[in-house]
């Protein structure tokens, strides 16, 4: 009996034993982490602003050239302009591309403001072609960076001569001896042979070309004119001259990068759509000036799924909201997806401050009229008419369906850091051209069209030494405190588990040894007993007689 008390005794005491290792296993493994996440976030809250150059970030701030990046472009060819021109046909489009160039961004004369809180530069951003040629055409992206040879024609919408109408048109009313101007240009256009169709090399038409018409006019002096065209800057004088400013993170982190200035400008002047018989039409006019965010390579750290994250974008002079999509990953790291919210892109009626941004036509594009060189009447849009009205479409033939997966815009982010380890900023540009703006368009579609002039893909990726760097210090710690978590979890799981299993058999054991002893009980009570040895009496039946027995 001692032997099996002692074994119940021993099994209890394991089970207690089990139980009380397992709790607190569980508890050092969720202390760990918690213990291991803080230090961390104190670690990326030191090593995240912009302190000194000696900071962690500071190089790949101060010069994207460690991060590849490219511009990638589709030329959208016109096949048939005379029918277009002449019989008021549909344009018919075929993409022609790519034409990639890589893009370099430099920051200079860095420096900080006495209490280091924020970070001035002028900065120079630059394009040059890529060195792999693509054999042939590519209708879409090909699964490595490569280009065609940017001097190949193009044929699209003459956009100096449709700007120079739209220009002469509001603006000839007002000017003094108006008609000088409308006959100048009608001279030229019969001289030079100019026609609303034009063929040019994909290079010129990106990156810009001197133009004879606007040359002309700009040297009669014509208001607003200026005698070179281009849809892309590449590293101009100007812009090395303009003082940007962001805010440095060391008295909040969150503010890393985030713009307090942009090339001279705390607040733009392009916008200023709606009237003032719009409630709030003074705030949403404010609104649409206002630089807010970062410039996109990098956002606050430690992001949560619900944040929404600002960016400015110069090439549409523009802020605009980022929300979460989905969880993603990138040379094994897990990202965050963020893309464009909806209301970035709605219309004035859809979307109220939209009106600030002159937004007044079908949802799905921006006006860009205020905002670019020579008042060419410009919108921009997603590739394709990506999430755009379908009226956009039933104007052209050719264009390919929209493909959300290719021709929408993607920031994936690392959540702990912030950065942005690959990026897709999808843009197409349009020109509206109008019967309205002179006579040489009337025999165009009655109600004009949005024709696509080129789709761009400015693309980043983190470089495998980048990628490396972040494993070898987040990533290992991030796996150290899972690691931890887990194995904590695990064995301390583990060793509940036991501890339940014991309790199951001691309770198993214990209710056997009742069942047996019940088992055993009499059936009805008295159970036999032996006789007795003395003092016992016997009756015999045939005589009264009495026996003790001695």
């Amino acid at each position: 009996m001692a032997s099996k008390g002692g074994c119940r005794c021993s099994a209890k005491a394991a089970m207690i034993t089990f139980g009380v290792l397992g709790v607190v296993l569980l508890g050092l493994g969720f202390a760990a982490n918690t213990a291991i996440t803080k230090l961390m976030q104190h670690q990326i809250k030191e090593d995240v602003p912009l302190k000194s150059p000696s900071s962690t970030l500071y190089g790949v701030w101060q010069d994207t050239g460690q991060i590849p990046m490219f511009m990638v472009y589709y030329v959208f060819n016109v096949t048939n302009p005379e029918d277009v021109e002449k019989n008021g046909a549909k344009p018919n489009l075929v993409p022609v591309g790519p034409f990639s160039y890589t893009e370099r961004v430099i920051k200079e004369n860095v420096t900080w403001t006495e209490d280091h809180s924020r970070v001035r530069y002028v900065y120079d951003r630059y394009f040059l072609p890529v060195d792999t040629l693509c054999e042939g055409r590519q209708s879409n992206p090909p699964d490595f960076v490569c280009t065609l040879d940017d001097r190949m024609n193009v044929t699209t919408m003459n956009i100096p001569l449709v700007a120079v109408m739209k220009t002469v048109q509001e603006l000839v009313p007002t000017l003094e001896n108006h008609t000088i101007w409308e006959d100048l240009i009608d001279d030229f256009y019969k001289r030079e042979k100019e026609t609303v169709f034009m063929t040019r090399s994909a290079g010129s038409l990106i990156f810009g070309y001197e133009d004879p018409l606007l040359k002309l006019l700009t040297e009669a002096k014509l208001p607003g004119a200026t005698p070179y065209f281009q849809l892309q800057l590449n590293s101009t004088i100007e812009a090395k001259t303009l003082v940007s400013e962001v805010w440095s993170g060391t008295t909040d982190v969150d503010k890393t990068a985030v713009f307090t200035q942009w090339q001279n400008y705390t607040l733009l002047d392009k916008w200023g759509g709606c009237p003032n018989t719009t409630p709030n039409y003074d705030v949403y006019n404010r609104q649409a000036n206002m630089i807010n965010g970062t410039q996109g390579d990098s956002f606050k750290p430690l992001l949560k799924r619900e944040d929404v994250l600002q960016v400015y974008t110069e090439d549409l002079l523009r802020s605009s909201d980022l929300i979460y999509e989905s969880d993603t990953s990138y040379k094994g790291i897990d990202l965050y997806r963020y893309v464009l919210a909806p209301y970035s892109m709605m219309n004035a009626t859809e979307y109220a401050p939209n009106c600030g941004f002159d937004n007044y036509g079908p949802t799905g594009v921006l006006n860009m009229t205020r905002s670019v060189s020579g008042n060419a009447p410009i919108f921009a849009s997603k590739p394709f008419f990506l999430q755009a009205d379908p009226v956009y479409r039933t104007t052209l033939t050719g264009l390919q369906e929209p493909d959300i997966t290719i021709h929408d815009t993607t920031l994936d982010i690392e959540p702990w850091t912030g950065s942005v380890m690959r990026a897709h900023q999808r843009v197409q540009i349009n020109l509206h051209a109008l019967p309205t703006y002179d006579k040489r368009l009337e025999q165009i579609l009655p109600g004009g069209f949005y024709l696509p002039i080129v789709w761009a893909d400015e693309m980043g990726f983190v470089s495998d030494d980048l990628a490396s760097q972040w494993k070898s210090q987040v990533g290992l710690a991030i796996k150290a405190s899972s690691i931890v978590t887990y194995a904590g979890v695990a064995i301390g799981s583990a060793f509940l588990v036991l501890a339940v299993v014991l309790g199951c058999i001691l309770y198993y054991k214990r209710n056997m040894r009742r069942r047996l002893a019940r088992e055993q009980q009499p059936l009805l009570g008295g159970g036999y007993s032996p006789p007795p040895r003395s003092g016992y009496t016997v009756i015999n039946s045939s005589s009264s007689s009495t026996h003790s027995s001695a």
